[in-house]
């Protein structure tokens, strides 16, 4: 945990008041993809966010001693105990909490709403997080991952992947269904927003969130069908997926596609100057829709 080997890590609060923890896991394991945070009885704990995005509702409603978090992503909670506890991975213990004693600040900082406890507020929601449960999709699209390849493509980088046969369209809504078995789906720069109802998303994620990686982890559920929607807003051009089981992105469980008519970053060179001359110019990639090209 924080690079500590040996001993645990261990954290210093004011017993009985709030704290914000950011908990990010890595995962170098090819055969797991999820695992499940807790929090000792002493401490109450309140999802904020996820993967750095807020929730529409800031805290979340109820209190949790345990979250279960996808590998290679991040939850925010909303943290108080009032005696001494532990943070645990799996069942094993990684980190210490140590309550000592309470503030003395004249304001104590609060998640909730006015500091009245179990109020929440609404986060402002820029344009690409904006709810698109009952937008108008432009397209729907299956997508499924395995160790090697996103359907059945394996990543290539000359060639994209083609949805539906056609590259996406800036300013769309898309909905894309979801078969993920235990793989990871890193999708980069879009949030995926949450659609399904019936928990086939899993317990990593909750109907109306945002997230960049969706994880499914359900107990025999095989390979379930996770809708989310996307808006593809702000920024287009070449944008990347993969698998976040970094052992199944290199095997080739991984693509990029073009978003078309929208804004672009400059086509300008990374690095202007190696020692063997000038690189890392832009390269032409075809388009899936036509015969044109785009420089990237």
């Amino acid at each position: 945990v924080n690079g500590v080997e040996g001993d645990l890590e261990s954290y210093d609060f004011n017993s009985d008041e709030w704290y914000r923890l950011r908990i990010l896991t890595v995962n170098l394991d090819p055969n797991t993809s999820s695992r499940t945070i807790s929090f000792g009885d002493e401490c109450q704990a309140y999802a904020i966010a996820h993967d750095g995005i807020f929730r529409f509702e800031v805290p979340a409603r109820t209190a949790q001693n345990d979250f279960s978090i996808g590998d290679a992503s991040r939850l925010d909670v909303a943290i108080r105990c009032a005696s001494d506890s532990t943070i645990s991975i799996n069942d094993e213990t990684v980190a210490t909490i140590k309550a000592g004693q309470p503030s003395t600040k004249s304001v104590v900082p609060s998640p909730f709403k006015s500091s009245i406890e179990g109020q929440s507020w609404s986060s402002t929601r820029p344009d690409y997080l904006a709810d698109l449960r009952d937008a108008i999709t432009y397209y729907t699209y299956e997508l499924k991952l395995d160790e090697t390849n996103i359907n059945q493509q394996t990543y290539s980088l000359e060639k994209p992947l083609c949805l539906g046969h056609s590259d996406v369209q800036y300013g769309s809504i898309y909905e894309w269904e979801l078969r993920l078995s235990y793989h990871p789906l890193h999708l980069h720069i879009y949030p995926m927003q949450v659609v399904s109802e019936n928990n086939e998303c899993g317990e990593n994620h909750e109907y109306g969130e945002f997230y960049d990686t969706i994880t499914i982890r359900n107990e025999g559920m095989g390979r379930s069908r996770c809708k989310v929607r996307i808006a593809f807003v702000d920024v287009g051009g070449k944008t990347l997926m993969q698998c976040h089981l970094f052992k199944h992105g290199d095997q080739g469980a991984m693509a990029f596609f073009h978003v078309v008519g929208g804004p672009t970053q400059p086509d300008e060179p990374r690095v202007h100057e190696c020692a063997s001359g000038l690189c890392d110019e832009p390269v032409s990639i075809p388009l899936c829709s036509s015969g044109e090209s785009l420089n990237t």
